[in-house]
């Protein structure tokens, strides 16, 4: 299966570079690529190029499933052993886009703006 190239691949170092600069990426933070078996390997070694630059160490976690639509809810990272705990002791985890935001209303309570910040609780038990 062939996919279009939509960035020139000498680029992205340099893009990874202005992420990790943005997120101020510190010597000897940790650094989680998240991948699947559908991530681009150019990728996930443009990230290792770039932490290189800022001194950060880093690794991949690679899941054995792609996730999509018909997936929802299924276990990859937490399925295996250590993969939750893993990524909790990391400073920054690069991963895949998440999913996009819905159009769904969103609820707001009568007087949001003033019972949040009382002093008394919205809600009793």
């Amino acid at each position: 299966m062939s996919r279009v190239q939509l960035t020139n691949p000498a680029e992205v170092p340099d893009l990874f570079r202005a992420q990790f600069k943005l997120c101020n990426v510190k010597e000897g933070e940790t650094i989680v690529v998240l991948s699947d078996v559908g991530t681009r390997q150019e990728y996930v070694q443009a990230a290792f190029a770039a932490a290189n630059t800022f001194k950060a160490n880093i690794y991949e976690m690679k899941v054995n499933s792609v996730p999509s639509w018909t997936s929802v809810g299924t276990e990859t990272v937490g399925a295996c052993k250590g993969g939750v705990d893993a990524l909790k002791a990391a400073d920054m985890i690069l991963g895949k886009t998440p999913l996009p935001p819905s159009n769904a209303p969103v609820y707001y309570a009568n007087h949001w703006q003033t019972t949040q910040r009382s002093e008394t609780p919205a809600r009793t038990l």
